[in-house]
C-alpha cells in the first residue's frame, strides 16, 4: 500500500472518531441543555488530565520506541506500560470511592479505556496495519455515537450516559484489538526483574517529557474553563465549550496528519531525507497559513451556531474564530517537537513547552479578571511563544543535530 493512501486511511480513521463530540454537539446542546453541556466539558478536563497520568503517553512512547530501536522488545515496553496505567487507574479509581463522587469514578474509567485504545492503535500505526487501525477506530467511534443516541433516548440525556457511551466501545475493542495482536505477534510479556528495570528506566526517560508536551497541550486547550467555571456561569462555558468545540476540526485533521504522517516523518530523518532547512521551510508555509484559516472563519455563516445551539447566542462566532487562530498554530508546533523528539532532545522541549505554558497560564490570571472575551487568546500566545523558542533553538543545535546523525 502506498504511503499516500496508507496517510489518508489513517487520517479517515482518526478524524471519524476524533469528529464525534463535534457531531454530537447540536444533539447534545439541545437534549441537555447549554448548562449541562457546560458540566460535561468542565468533566471532559479532568477524563483528559486523567488519560495523561495514566498512559505516560504510551502512544508516542511506543512509537519513537518502534522506530528508533525496532520491535524485537516492544512487548516489554508494551505489557511495563499497562503495569503502571493500571497500577495508577486502580488508585486513582479507589480515590474516588472513597470522595462517592460517581462523575469522577467513570471518567477515570474513561481516561483508562481511553489510552489503552491509544496503545494499541498506535502499535497499528508501526506496523503499518493500515486496515486494522482504520476498523478499531471507526468501530469504537460508530458504537459509541449509536450508544450515546440510545442511552439519551431511552434513559436521559446526561453526564454520566454520555461517559458511559465512551466507557463500553473502549473496553470491547481494546479486548478485541488486544488478544488479536497477543495472537498474531507473539509479543513477549514475561516477568523478568533486569527487563523489567530497563523498560522502566526508557519510559522514565521518555515518557515524562512528551507526558509535559501532553500537560502543556491540555492545560492549554482546558485550562481556561476551569477559571470560567470559576468566574462566569455554567452558561457562559456552555457556550465558550461549544465555539471551541466548532473550531475543534481544525485541531482534529493537524493531529490525525500529524499522527499518520509520524511514521514517513521519522524515516525521512533517520534516512537524511528531512534535514534543519527543510523543516525551517516548512514551519514558515504554515505559518503563512495563519491569515487564511482567519479568513475562512470570518466567512463562516451565522446560520450555522443557531442551528449548533438552537438559538442565536452572541460572541459564539468570536470565539470561535478566536479558537481557530489558536489551533492553527499547533501544526508547526508539532512539526518542530516532533523532530527534537525523534533525536531525543526532550529537556528542551519540556523547557519550552513549560516556558509556554506559565505564560499561559499568567495571562490567563489576568484576562479572566478583565473580560472572558479575552481568554481565546492565550493559545495563541503561548504557542507562538514556543515555536519561536524551538526555532531559535534549532539554529544553534544543527551542528549537534548532525554530528549524533553521522
Amino acid at each position: 500500500m502506498s504511503a499516500v493512501k496508507t496517510g489518508v486511511i489513517y487520517t479517515i480513521g482518526d478524524v471519524f472518531v476524533k469528529i464525534i463530540p463535534f457531531i454530537l454537539l447540536p444533539y447534545m446542546t439541545r437534549r441537555m441543555g447549554i448548562d449541562e453541556y457546560g458540566e460535561l466539558s468542565y468533566i471532559q478536563f479532568y477524563i483528559s488530565l486523567f488519560s495523561i497520568l495514566f498512559s505516560l503517553t504510551q502512544g508516542g512512547t511506543i512509537t519513537r520506541y518502534y522506530y528508533f530501536y525496532g520491535k524485537r522488545s516492544i512487548g516489554l515496553i508494551l505489557s511495563n506500560s499497562y503495569l503502571y496505567t493500571f497500577f495508577i487507574s486502580l488508585i486513582s479509581l479507589l480515590l474516588m470511592v472513597g470522595i462517592s463522587n460517581q462523575f469522577f469514578m467513570l471518567a477515570v474509567i474513561a481516561a483508562l479505556t481511553t489510552e489503552l485504545i491509544s496503545s494499541q492503535l498506535m502499535l497499528r500505526i508501526c506496523q503499518n496495519k493500515t486496515m486494522e487501525y482504520f476498523f478499531i477506530n471507526v468501530g469504537v467511534g460508530f458504537l459509541s455515537l449509536g450508544m450515546t443516541f440510545f442511552l439519551f433516548e431511552c434513559y436521559e440525556p446526561s453526564v454520566d450516559n454520555r461517559l458511559i457511551s465512551i466507557i463500553i466501545p473502549n473496553i470491547i475493542f481494546f479486548g478485541f484489538s488486544f488478544f488479536s495482536l497477543f495472537k498474531k505477534e507473539n509479543l513477549c510479556f514475561k516477568f523478568n526483574l533486569s527487563h523489567r528495570i530497563v523498560g522502566c528506566k526508557y519510559l522514565i526517560a521518555t515518557a515524562l517529557p512528551l507526558s509535559m508536551l501532553q500537560v502543556s497541550a491540555l492545560l492549554k486547550g482546558q485550562m481556561d474553563r476551569l477559571f470560567i467555571y470559576e468566574k462566569y456561569s455554567t452558561t457562559q462555558l456552555g457556550v465558550y465549550s461549544a465555539a471551541f468545540q466548532l473550531a475543534a476540526p481544525l485541531t482534529i485533521i493537524i493531529m490525525a496528519f500529524n499522527k499518520a504522517l509520524i511514521p514517513g516523518y521519522y524515516h525521512r530523518i533517520k534516512s537524511d531525507l528531512f534535514g534543519v532547512s527543510d523543516l525551517k521551510r516548512l514551519v514558515f508555509i504554515l505559518l503563512f497559513c495563519l491569515p487564511l484559516i482567519l479568513l475562512i472563519g470570518f466567512f463562516v455563516p451565522d446560520s450555522l451556531f443557531i442551528w449548533v445551539l438552537g438559538k442565536d447566542i452572541s460572541d459564539v462566532k468570536y470565539f470561535f474564530i478566536m479558537f481557530l487562530a489558536g489551533n492553527a498554530t499547533l501544526a508547526p508546533y508539532l512539526i518542530l517537537t516532533n523532530y527534537y523528539v525523534f533525536w531525543g532532545k526532550m529537556l528542551f522541549v519540556t523547557v519550552t513547552s513549560t516556558v509556554g505554558l506559565v505564560i499561559y497560564f499568567c495571562y490567563l490570571l489576568v484576562a479572566a479578571d478583565i473580560s472572558i472575551r479575552y481568554l481565546p487568546f492565550g493559545i495563541a500566545i503561548s504557542n507562538i511563544t514556543t515555536i519561536i523558542l524551538l526555532f531559535s533553538f534549532l539554529n544553534r543545535v544543527q551542528p549537534a543535530l548532525q554530528k549524533k546523525h553521522g
